[in-house]
């Protein structure tokens, strides 16, 4: 919503016409729009203006001298864009107007009756996007179907590999006891010892993952733990890149181990991090809502709290997006476990929350967590 109250719109006109088109937009407009336009007259200009924007509306003139409205349905149909398509007609008749319905057409509107149009194009927004919101949950429930099953793997390996390093640990230790420095072999052991207790850290990172780490949640208020860690967080991300912290305005009040809290928000700020090797920004905002579409998030935010971790870095593409929370999914190369994220979604999952992330290539990326919201007060 713009500041004077209208709408913005971005619409793709498909007409040949200019003066016709000028109607369209004087229309749109008096419906307190705030229009911003392409007019292409042709099926290859149609097709380069749906790749180089994003629309959220189509109109089209139903005929043209060289085009028409069903060329231009089936323009939009191949390029794979959800976008509806409004047909305006000096006149149509009814087997044209069923033609262009059955091609894909959300509405046809004759030119003589154009107040109908903008009825029409907020009906079409507003089914857009319940469409997209859909395909949303759709997509959550098939992401979060695909972690439960690696979950199930992870917890299994773990298991198995931990009782294997229990053996170890046991021989190990007792090799310790019997070989006292100068023996050269005291060091062997002693790094055998050490890779143990990073095997194990190993092992834990997959059982919260898998939802199988023992918890300790207790009351707590989400800005006090970010506060707490923030001069640690401070000296995480160094001096190249700047960290801000946006606290609630009100209480935070979430149940949840504060440890593994800590660890989450680490996790998350060293991710940003390393998606900036040259510097830029990261914030941390606890409880403030963000200017978006609404379509990232559970059903009723009303019971959530939510922790956001935002960076200006390289940014991910949808493919690596589909990967970020599975275990030993990295693209830090051999430095990189690939346990942080996964091990995120996993505490997060196992007190009650969700987690979403939005990012595009070169756009940096934001992580949303949330957290179920108590009303009680933090017990000290």
């Amino acid at each position: 919503m713009t500041e004077d109250g209208r709408t913005p719109l971005r619409v793709l006109l498909v007409e040949d016409c200019e003066e016709d088109a000028l109607l369209v937009l004087a229309e749109l407009k008096r419906a307190r729009y705030e229009v911003s336009h392409e007019r292409v007259q042709t099926a290859a200009d149609l097709r380069a203006a749906l790749q180089r924007g994003v629309w959220d509306i189509v109109v089209s003139d139903a005929t043209m001298p060289t085009f028409d409205a069903l060329g231009t349905l089936a323009v939009v149909a191949e390029s794979g864009i959800d976008v509806p398509v409004v047909i305006v007609s000096g006149s149509i008749d009814e087997e044209s107007a069923v033609a262009v319905l059955r091609a894909g057409a959300r509405d046809f509107v004759l030119k003589g009756r154009l107040a109908r149009l903008a009825p029409a194009i907020a009906r079409e927004l507003r089914d857009a996007r319940s469409r997209r919101a859909l395909r949303r949950r759709e997509e959550e429930l098939h992401e979060a179907q695909k972690l439960e099953a690696v979950g199930r793997i992870a917890a299994g390996v773990a298991h198995d590999f931990n009782n294997v390093l229990a053996v170890v640990d046991v021989y190990a230790t007792t090799l310790a006891g019997e070989l006292r420095p100068p023996n050269p072999l005291a060091e062997d052991v002693a790094e055998i010892r050490a890779a143990v207790q990073r095997g194990t850290a190993l092992i834990q990172q997959l059982l919260a993952f898998a939802r199988e780490q023992p918890l300790q949640p207790r009351l707590v208020d989400l800005t006090d733990v970010v506060r707490r860690i923030e001069r640690s967080l401070r000296d995480l991300v160094g001096a190249r890149i700047e960290l801000r912290v946006r606290s609630a305005r009100g209480p935070a009040h979430v149940e949840i181990d504060p440890t593994q809290l800590e660890r989450i928000v680490m996790n998350l700020v060293v991710n940003a991090r390393d998606a900036m090797p040259t510097g830029g920004t990261i914030t941390i905002s606890i409880g403030e809502e963000e200017d978006d579409d609404g379509e990232d998030g559970p059903p009723s935010r009303a019971g959530y709290v939510r922790l956001a971790v935002t960076d200006t870095g390289t940014g991910m593409d949808r493919a690596t997006q589909a990967r970020i929370f599975e275990p030993f999914f990295t693209t830090k190369g051999a430095s990189g476990t690939g346990l942080g994220l996964s091990t995120v979604f996993g505490i997060v999952k196992q007190s009650g929350g969700h987690v979403y992330v939005r990012s595009a290539p070169g756009e940096g990326a934001t992580f949303r967590l949330y957290l179920p919201r108590t009303p009680r007060p933090v017990v000290s």
